[in-house]
């Protein structure tokens, strides 16, 4: 029933925005998170779009995103997340099962890698 429920008002929601994001939009919300951070409440506002659909647009989408890598690891990328993984172990960080950990290690690999991608990949 939630799932219902959610699939309608994404599809006809208040602010007069119905279904798929198109490719305008998708560059509109990008520029509102750089502006906004996280801030769903504020993306929403310069986006005219529901918090809830542009938080899932920003995960659903590779927005800003477009250096991701996919497939087979490079020896370069593999030297890089144990270089990650030790520097994040000096600075006491080193519980790969705490909440952020891999996506910690994704960012500082410059979002090359997605959390997910270096945590199946160690």
């Amino acid at each position: 029933v939630k799932a219902v429920h959610a699939h309608t008002r994404r599809t006809y929601d208040s602010m007069g925005r119905r279904g798929k994001w198109a490719n305008g939009e998708v560059k509109q919300l990008s520029s509102a998170i750089a502006k906004h951070g996280h801030n769903w409440a504020k993306v929403a506002e310069d986006v005219e779009r529901p918090p809830s659909d542009c938080r899932d647009c920003f995960h659903k989408n590779p927005i800003g995103q477009a250096k991701r890598q996919k497939g087979s690891w490079t020896a370069d990328e593999e030297q890089e997340l144990v270089e990650i993984l030790r520097t994040l172990a000096q600075e006491g960080q080193s519980n790969p099962k705490a909440r952020g950990f891999w996506n910690e290690v994704s960012r500082r690999m410059n979002g090359t890698r997605t959390g997910q991608q270096c945590q199946n990949k160690w």
